[in-house]
């Protein structure tokens, strides 16, 4: 039998509104999400017979009207550096989501998002992942709005370093 890794999220903070004299305020971005079910900073990970499944990592709201929304990366796995090897693994029905703010935020590597580093995966399942881009605000007085964040790589997003896909099955996964 494999382990299991389900229903964990990591989720980026409010940003909050400043003030810095009377009469003036300006929001504050929300923190960013960054791997719903695991984050590796550096090192190495090895992972074999294991199943990353319905993890979320998302931003925060963005503060005011104006603070940006936070961006989610990796609803699987996020790999900031360093070395992962997966082996027999499933990574599914995980979601990356950005959320709304003055600008709103993205959503990056429904499974695995990949900043830098190698990441090898081996017979490998990557099924019904999302990665969704908040979408953007109307204010009815002014009649303007703001535009909604992009989703990258339902499956898989690599923003640097290096991914080798052996024997894979990538299948049924969403950018939005």
């Amino acid at each position: 039998a494999g382990t299991l890794i389900a229903d964990n999220s990591a989720y980026g903070s409010w940003g909050g509104v400043r003030a810095p004299r009377p009469g003036s305020s300006y929001g504050l971005p929300g923190g960013n999400g960054l791997g719903g079910g695991l984050y590796l900073a550096s090192g190495t990970a090895i992972l074999n017979d294991v199943a990353l499944s319905s993890n979320v990592a998302q931003g925060g709201h963005g503060g005011g009207s104006s603070g940006a929304g936070g961006t989610g990366f990796g609803g699987g796995l996020y790999v900031a550096e360093g070395t992962v090897v997966l082996t027999n693994v499933v990574l599914s029905d995980s979601l990356a989501m950005g959320n709304i703010g003055g600008t709103s935020g993205a959503g990056f590597g429904g499974a695995i998002y990949v900043a830098n580093g190698s990441v090898t995966v081996v017979g490998g399942i990557v099924w019904s992942n999302t990665a969704w881009g908040a979408d953007g605000i109307y204010f009815p007085a002014s009649r303007s709005g703001t535009a909604g964040g992009i989703g990258c790589g339902g499956g898989l997003c690599v923003a640097g370093g290096m991914v080798t896909l052996v024997g894979d099955s990538l299948a049924f996964n969403t950018a939005a």
